[in-house]
């Protein structure tokens, strides 16, 4: 068929239904660009438009990079045309494919299929570790990128300009129903008649019900108009509000929360309200009207602050801690969250972080959105881009999990692609974990050499998923270069040891880092996890080990398992509030000779970075990385004067501001000695917030929940018993007869 007459056949389908269809160019490079030069009338028939990696001299088009393609999340275009020759990265599609609104075209140009799926191209190189080679790389994720088209309906193919298979689905004519507005309505008009379907009506008739207080969670599929429905609706409350309303608004990054403001605006504009922004790097932070102030905070930073409404959009990618946290910052509260999407996976959120506030609240609202907003229902490349970068994949319904029953698997990807149906439920356990997957996760998984898939199976379903990265194994002048500074490709691990600890043998050895854990969510806390890891502990490696952002519940189950801290980030991600940790389990001696020694040295590192560097870290963390230090005979480095002021602290008027540097010493001491007194929790983490953080009264008191005069009291009584310990230890009658002496003068401390 001439691809003119067919082009122009294709086209009025995507238009008469409102979906979106896609042409994949396969064959010579420069033959594809002379077919599109063939269809410019067509092409420029299109308004918006926008290509990607042309050429040059490309001009039927405005041309941008993929390296700029995130800029273009949340814009919508007739039509794409992307050129894939040098690069396919899996997030610059999902997002490439979902900028293209219903009635338009997405056009791939692509090399032969059958010499595509053997080429390497930029992501190979981007996914590229030591000691591995390009050659190294495999080519499963352009396999199944082709495999998934030929399979899925309106996405037609050319090779070398020939139509060989057809994107014609004879969909219907599709118009899309004009929403109902309520009658009985809080909210203006003019705001409802901005909403494009019947989902963000609803969405608006929700946030009417909690304009005198209340929590309201959204979810739905990427492209539903969710982020736009809260825009909406925070207009229409400040609008019918008596007073300016203050709007809280918070998500992973500033780009997430676009169309949050422009829909407020335009809901103001439409109520003749006028409106001034705030840009910063590119990003609305602020809008600010006489009716309404809303303005951005990432997550970690918007904890403790105050206002009228908050709007917390992608929730799921925020750690669930800061959630709650961020409950009290307002009166009213909504949750929203994308379920299946390339920003992330919502399913965890809607299990089990609903649950948990439905019993703190009571009364919850929730409204799932289901009417796509940019196209018509029934997309069929909504359908091919969801299956082929697996956004919708879910783990197995089982009934009960047996752990004498469950089965240790190491697959290849190969198998898994051969698989489908386990592929989908391997993966889909991380996207119901707590991980924030996105499609170059798949593609990793897929092509880099150094992942290895792990699974605990009960009757071939997987109960528990796990991603490997073989790191070290490097050679002599690889670990040298990073001793002196290099930035290696993966290799965290190695990596951190060397230049931390200035330990260079440490890259010869060869370890697995276990990328992602994640246990099927109907049946977490049975120890399947636990299992999981006593399996993996068999497998030959010098070690084993992991990075994760921590919190006092993860950093238990890896402690619990026998790994060892040896590293925290200095600063907190500023998405999740949350400190990298690594942790290692060294099995060969050389391994077990390293890890002794960087163990000491992480405890001296850590423990002096307490005041300043991690002072703002939760005293439960820092106590749980403090006692996994290396015990020994730990003797105090303290003066005769210093050990005197300790006793007029403990025993006598001093306060702990004169003898702060004695009582660190002390306690740093009491934490990597072999035999100490006892101490209950609650004294530990006294000992830790004040004593090695140097934490105010009022913070410790307030993050521990007691009063500033309890932890005053109890600091000296932890302090007094580690004391008089060391005092008897010592056997130094000369401060036994000082403590006697404040004793017999019965001094009562304040």
């Amino acid at each position: 068929m001439d691809i003119k007459k067919y082009f122009k056949e294709l086209a009025s389908e995507a238009f008469r239904s409102f979906q979106r269809r896609m042409i994949v160019l396969s064959g010579e490079r420069e033959e594809q660009y002379r077919i599109l030069m063939s269809l410019r009338g067509q092409i420029l028939s299109y308004e918006e438009r926008v290509a990607f990696e042309t050429p040059d001299n490309f001009t039927l088009a405005p041309r941008d990079t993929f390296k700029e393609v995130e800029r273009h999340l949340g814009r919508t275009y007739d039509l794409i045309i992307a050129d894939f020759h040098r690069s396919l990265v899996p997030n610059d599609l999902g997002i490439l494919v979902s900028t293209v609104r219903g009635g338009g075209l997405f056009i791939a140009i692509v090399p032969p299929l059958d010499k595509w799926v053997e080429m390497r191209n930029f992501f190979h190189s981007y996914i590229l570790t030591p000691p591995y080679r390009l050659e190294d790389t495999k080519t499963n994720f352009v396999r199944r990128v082709i495999n998934k088209m030929r399979e899925h309906e309106g996405i037609a193919i050319f090779e070398n300009g020939e139509l060989v298979k057809d994107g014609r689905t004879g969909a219907r004519p599709y118009r899309r129903p004009r929403p109902r507005i309520p009658e009985a309505r809080l909210f203006p008009r003019e705001v409802y008649e901005i909403a494009v379907t019947q989902d963000q009506v609803r969405v608006l008739k929700q946030m009417e019900k909690i304009a005198d207080g209340g929590v309201f969670i959204v979810t739905s599929d990427r492209g539903r108009g969710k982020s736009s429905a809260l825009g909406l609706g925070a207009a229409g409350m400040a609008l019918a509000s008596g007073r300016r309303l203050r709007v809280l608004l918070t998500a992973p990054r500033a780009a997430n929360v676009a169309e949050v403001f422009r829909f407020a605006g335009e809901a103001l504009r439409a109520a003749g309200k006028r409106f001034d922004v705030e840009v910063y790097k590119g990003d609305v932070t602020a809008l600010r009207s006489r009716k309404l102030v809303m303005e951005y905070w990432p997550p970690f930073k918007a904890v403790g602050k105050k206002a009228d409404l908050l709007l917390v959009d992608e929730a799921a990618a925020i750690p669930v801690p800061i959630l709650f946290r961020l409950r009290s910052s307002a009166p009213r509260v909504v949750y929203s969250t994308t379920v299946h999407g390339y920003e992330g996976t919502g399913r965890s959120f809607t299990i089990r972080f609903m649950r948990t506030l439905k019993e703190k609240e009571g009364k919850l609202r929730h409204i799932e959105m289901s009417d796509p907003i940019r196209y018509a229902p029934g997309d069929p490349i909504e359908r091919w881009i969801f299956d082929t970068l697996l956004l919708d994949a879910e783990p197995p319904k089982l009934e009960n999990v047996d752990l004498e029953r469950l089965k240790y698997r190491r697959f290849s990807i190969e198998e898994l692609l051969e698989r489908e149906d386990l592929l989908r439920e391997y993966y889909g356990i991380f996207v119901l974990a707590h991980y924030r997957n996105n499609p170059n996760d798949l593609g990793i998984l897929c092509d880099a050499p150094n992942q290895e898939i792990r699974a605990l199976l009960q009757d071939d379903h997987v109960v528990c998923s796990v991603q490997l990265a073989r790191e070290g194994g490097l050679d002599e002048d690889t670990c040298r270069e990073l001793y002196y500074g290099m930035y290696p490709a993966g290799n965290i691990i190695p990596d951190m040891v060397i230049k931390h600890y200035r330990q260079e043998g440490f890259g010869a050895l060869r370890g697995l880092r276990i990328v992602r854990i994640a246990t099927h969510p109907d049946f977490m806390d049975r120890g399947i996890g636990s299992l999981m890891l006593k399996n993996i502990l068999k497998e030959e490696a010098d070690w084993v080990g992991a990075s994760f952002g921590a919190t006092p519940r993860l950093l238990n189950f890896w402690l619990k398992n026998g790994f060892i801290p040896v590293h925290v980030s200095p600063s907190v991600n500023e998405q999740t509030g949350e400190f990298s940790v690594i942790v290692l389990r060294p099995l060969s001696n050389r391994a077990k000779k390293i890890v002794h020694l960087v163990r000491q040295e992480f405890f001296r590192r850590f423990v002096y970075s307490l005041p300043d560097v991690y002072r703002e870290m939760e005293a439960e963390l820092a106590l749980q990385l403090l006692q996994a230090a290396v015990l020994h005979k730990a003797q105090p480095q303290l003066t005769d004067v210093q050990w005197k002021r300790l006793i007029a602290y403990t025993y006598g008027p001093a306060t702990f501001e004169a003898v702060r540097d004695a009582v660190f010493e002390l306690v740093k001491t009491y934490f990597e000695s072999v035999k100490r007194p006892r101490m209950n929790k609650l004294q530990k983490l006294i000992l830790v917030g004040k004593a090695l953080q140097g934490k105010s009264w009022e913070e410790l008191a307030k993050e521990l929940g007691k009063g500033e005069t309890f932890i005053m009291v109890e600091l000296r009584d932890a302090v007094r018993k580690i004391l008089d310990w060391r005092i008897q230890q010592m056997g130094r009658d000369d401060l036994l007869r000082e403590v006697q002496e404040f004793k017999a003068r019965e001094y009562r401390p304040t």
